[in-house]
């Protein structure tokens, strides 16, 4: 899924992927199937969405797991809908981002 080449997306890329990777983690463990995957690139972000077969509302607040307070972290916004048939999980991260953005740094 990475490619290593040299680019200023350094830190987007690395919390694209860790924010990828904690979704399809959540959905395959507590989903018990991911269904699909879809990243999206437009109006200044990269949108990632994760379809799974549990209609349950995930959690990220105590008690829960690491994943989902991953996601918030790495992600400018995050949410999730539920159907009859089970949810979709997405989350966003901006294409650019200013210093102030870059965890870490002050």
């Amino acid at each position: 899924m990475r490619r290593h080449r040299p680019d200023a997306c350094g830190d987007l890329t690395d919390d694209a992927v860790m924010v990828l990777d904690e979704l399809v983690t959540n959905a395959v463990v507590h989903g018990h199937v991911c269904r699909a995957v879809t990243v999206d690139l437009a109006a200044g972000r990269v949108r990632m969405e994760i379809d799974d077969a549990n209609p349950r509302l995930a959690h990220a607040g105590e008690g829960a797991g690491l994943g989902l307070r991953l996601v918030a972290r790495g992600a400018s916004r995050w949410g999730q809908r539920c159907g009859p048939e089970g949810k979709t999980v997405w989350a966003e991260l901006p294409l650019s981002r200013s210093p102030a953005d870059h965890r870490g740094e002050s």
